[in-house]
Order: structure tokens, then C-alpha cells, then sequence
């Protein structure tokens, strides 16, 4: 999905052009450049959290032309109340630049091995893997910029770019799910994150995701006749997968589906017979290794580092063959797109963060009956969300940062330090469009954030009951 439909959706009442920062004021040295890198199911939410703190008119998008789905920036000029204020960024020009593909490993692999923990020098030798190719040369490379009905200011697509560290990560999931094979990016495959440089990294939960399993409408559609014939659910109902379904296709656990298997156990109890779409090869729609989105399913339905032996691994595009063919996304967009290409003709399932639409031709199914939405996690109803964390390498910041706009080390560090906090504020959420805040939510501290607070109506609409405690194997503990 292109950045300027993003950023439409936003719906942030930021008016017109009057202190918009052009792309000659967003590359000029005065303003402060923040990198962030990892989280692709999240990229909506930090589109529009980037931009909540600017003045009013002063928000321009930026999108690369190469990857308009995972490359993006927001530049701004931040009240002087904003990004931690006097202490933080507050009143300065910023551009907030953020690249997530590849997902959420780079959120954490990125920040806490860009400085080597004995002698804290940058780790160079590794600098073609942990940097992250940025928007960069905006004044020579970006086109004269699109207004967008809805969007509050302009959207650029830009083609330049240069490789930077990062300045912050966003992982979906605790980064400690990351140090293991099956949700790691190929690029940095066979390396851990040891404790020391674990150590180097201020690294915090920030706040809750909710995820769904979309499927392609025409599997969507003979799901829901079955299910509507068998008075499961009412007539127009959202149809329903078991976990245990979803887990089956996301190892490929089935066999050549003119044998019977493949979609068709979906039907066994159908009085409607075996729709013909039943028959065709299985099309899993899922991201590459080191994608949060990915580390979250196999961790809630594969039970993939949890349980041991008994955990299932997740089927790959290297295992393709006449049964199923895996489809495997650097970002959630492309998701998306496998999602929309099957459509109406073919079967398909794929896991996508719920604060983004399914895609065309596709829609969320319930699992277990239960539906994706914000209130049903928040109720502690419906399991399949993630405790979402954010970092960063002082280290990195403190002695190898270049800051412009005059800002200091630390205040780049409280102004991260305001943001992975604002992440998580009912107050914040309730900022966003209504599409975002169906996918977020708060996470309950026993103090300030209570659930079902009736005193307080963004508590009440935003903080979760459940909590994992920041680990994604963990049972959902609830909260009063």
C-alpha cells in the first residue's frame, strides 16, 4: 500500500501548507533525522504517531519510489511542548525516517549490534548488514509532491537513498524471539544477539498489537456458506477458522490435495458438497523470517519456540511443491498483494497486523469463533495479540550519532524515550484513525492505565485486560 493512501487514512486534522517543510528543508542540516527500522505490521501506527506531536500544517509525507509499502518518512515541526520538549526535541524540525522491510529482527539486531561491547567502537565489519538504506537526498531525487485528499499535507515519492545505523527499533514481539533460526532474516542467519550486546540496548515492551488471519475472498466466501448452512453463524456472519486449522497450513502440514487433503478437510461437514475452489493448491500468504508478524504465528499457533519439540516449524517457499506454495513478504503489503492476486479465483490464507485493512478480495476471519478487533482482545476474548518493544543503542547515540538542528545526544534520547511512552498512551490512541485503533492497544501497569476505567474513557477504550508480561509464550495473564 502506497504511503500517501497511508497517510490519508491517518485522518489527523493538521490542515493545510502554511509551515510544511519542503524536501529542501527536511535534507537541510537544521533538521534533526530520527532512523527507525524493523516493525512492518506497526508502520500505520508509527505514520501516525510520528506526526502527532507536530505543529498544526506542518506534516509532509515521503515515500520511496522502489518500496512505497516498507520506506517512508514524516518530516515536521514539533510544538515546543512535544518529543520530551526543552528536553527533548520540542520546537525543532524533524524527519522521521523508517524502513521496515525485512520486519522485526533489524528492530533489534540493528541497534544492539551496531557498537561492540568491549570498547564500544561501531561495529564496522558488519555495517553492510545492521545499516539500513534510509530516504536521503530528498532535494534532488523527490518528485514536486501530491496533495491527497484527506492527507494534511503533501506526499513525495522520492528515489533517493543512503545507508545510516539505526536510531531506534520496533519489534512486534520481545526481541529475545528474534535469537533463534526460524525468526531470523537470512542476511544475519546463523548469528545471536549475545547478552553483552543485549545489554547495550534500552529496550522496553510499549505497547499491544492485535493480528488477524485474512483469507482470499473466494475461500471467504464458500466458508461462510458453509458455515451460514450449518446455523453456526447467522446469515452475512464472519466465517471462523479453529487454531488448529491455521496451524495446519502454517507448517504445510497436509499432502497433495487430489488426495483429499489440501482445503477440502475445511468442507468434510459440509451440506453444501465440496466447493470446486477446495481442489486447488494451497497458497499461503506469510513473511520472510525475522518478521515479527511471522515470530508472533508461529510462536500463538505453532507453538514455535515454546514448546519444544512438540513446536511445529513454518513452511517455507523452499518447500513448494504441487500441494501448496508459500509466498513469502519482506513487508506487510506484500502480504496484502498475495492476498488480493488470489482474490475471487483462488484459496489463500496469510497473517496480517490488524490495524491494516485485509486487502482487496480478502477479508479477517474469526479463529475459534471469536473475531479479530480491539475490544475483543482488550476483554481478554480473543489471544492472538503481541506485546510490541521498542529500542535503542545509547551508545550508538551518544558517541557516534551525527545530530543537526543544534539538538544534543540526550535530548535525541528523551525525545525516543517520549515516543515509545506516548506509543502506549490511551490518550495517543485515541488519535488515530478508527481503522488504527482497532489494532492497538495499551498495556495495563496496575496504576495509571487500569482496564475499564469508568472514570477515564480512553482507558476504558484502549487498555487491555490480558497481558503476556512481555513474553509471546506466556498464557495471557488478566488484570482487574
Amino acid at each position: 500500500m502506497k504511503l500517501k493512501l497511508l497517510a490519508a487514512a491517518c485522518g489527523l486534522a493538521l490542515g493545510g501548507q502554511a509551515f510544511a517543510l519542503t524536501p529542501a528543508a527536511t535534507d537541510a542540516n537544521s533538521t534533526v533525522k530520527i532512523y527507525a527500522t524493523g516493525s512492518s505490521a506497526a508502520q500505520r501506527v508509527l505514520i501516525t504517531l510520528s506526526n502527532t506531536d507536530c505543529v498544526a500544517n506542518s506534516a509532509d509525507y515521503f515515500q520511496l519510489s522502489t518500496d512505497t509499502g516498507n520506506v517512508f518518512g514524516v518530516s515536521c515541526t514539533l510544538t515546543a511542548t512535544a518529543g520530551g520538549g526543552s528536553t527533548g526535541l520540542g520546537g525543532k524540525n524533524i524527519f522521521f525516517v523508517y524502513n521496515a522491510a525485512g520486519g522485526s529482527a533489524y528492530g533489534i539486531y540493528s541497534t544492539a549490534k551496531e557498537t561492540i561491547p568491549s570498547g564500544g567502537a561501531l561495529n564496522t565489519a558488519q555495517a553492510t548488514v545492521l545499516q539500513r538504506p534510509f530516504l536521503a537526498n530528498l532535494t534532488s531525487t523527490c518528485d514536486t509532491g501530491a496533495t491527497i485528499a484527506g492527507n494534511p499535507g503533501k506526499t513525495y515519492t522520492c528515489s533517493g537513498t543512503s545507508n545510516q545505523w539505526a536510531d531506534i527499533g520496533i519489534t512486534d514481539t520481545e526481541p529475545a524471539l528474534h535469537n533463534i533460526d526460524i525468526n531470523t532474516p537470512p542476511t544475519l542467519s546463523g548469528q545471536t544477539v549475545t547478552p553483552d550486546e543485549n545489554a547495550q540496548v534500552d529496550s522496553q515492551a510499549a505497547f499491544q498489537q492485535v493480528f488477524g488471519v485474512a483469507v482470499s475472498q473466494a475461500l471467504y466466501n464458500d466458508l461462510q456458506a458453509m458455515q451460514v448452512a450449518l446455523g453456526l453463524i447467522p446469515s452475512g456472519g464472519v466465517p471462523s477458522l479453529s487454531k488448529s486449522a491455521v496451524a495446519n497450513y502454517l507448517s504445510g502440514g497436509f499432502t497433495d490435495p487430489s488426495s483429499g487433503f489440501g482445503w477440502q478437510p475445511l468442507f468434510a461437514t459440509s451440506p453444501l458438497g465440496t466447493p470446486s475452489g477446495a481442489n486447488g493448491n494451497v497458497l499461503i500468504c506469510t513473511r520472510v523470517a525475522g518478521s515479527g508478524t511471522k515470530s508472533g504465528a508461529n510462536a500463538y499457533f505453532l507453538n514455535n519456540p515454546c514448546g519444544g519439540p512438540s513446536s511445529l516449524s513454518p513452511a517455507t517457499a523452499a518447500q513448494n511443491s504441487a500441494s501448496f506454495t508459500v509466498s513469502e513478504s519482506a513487508g506487510t503489503s506484500g502480504v496484502k498483494t498475495c492476498l488480493t492476486n488470489a482474490g475471487t479465483s483462488q484459496y489463500a490464507i496469510g497473517i496480517i497486523g490488524h490495524d491494516n485493512a485485509a486487502g482487496a478480495n480478502s477479508q479477517f476471519v474469526a479463529i475459534d469463533g471469536v473475531q479479530p478487533s480491539r475490544e475483543n482482545a482488550r476483554a481478554g476474548l480473543y489471544d492472538w495479540f503481541v506485546e510490541s518493544w521498542m529500542q535503542w543503542n545509547t551508545s550508538y547515540i551518544t558517541n557516534f550519532k551525527t545530530i543537526g538542528g543544534g539538538a544534543t545526544a540526550s535530548q535525541v534520547i528523551n525525545y525516543l524515550a517520549n515516543f515509545r511512552t506516548r506509543s502506549g498512551s490511551p490518550d495517543v490512541m485515541a488519535q488515530f484513525a478508527a481503522a488504527q485503533q482497532d489494532g492497538v492497544l495499551a498495556i495495563a501497569d496496575g496504576q495509571s492505565k487500569i482496564f475499564n476505567d469508568p472514570s477515564n474513557a480512553n482507558n476504558k477504550k484502549f487498555v487491555a485486560r490480558a497481558t503476556k508480561l512481555g513474553n509471546s509464550c506466556s498464557p495471557s495473564l488478566w488484570s482487574n
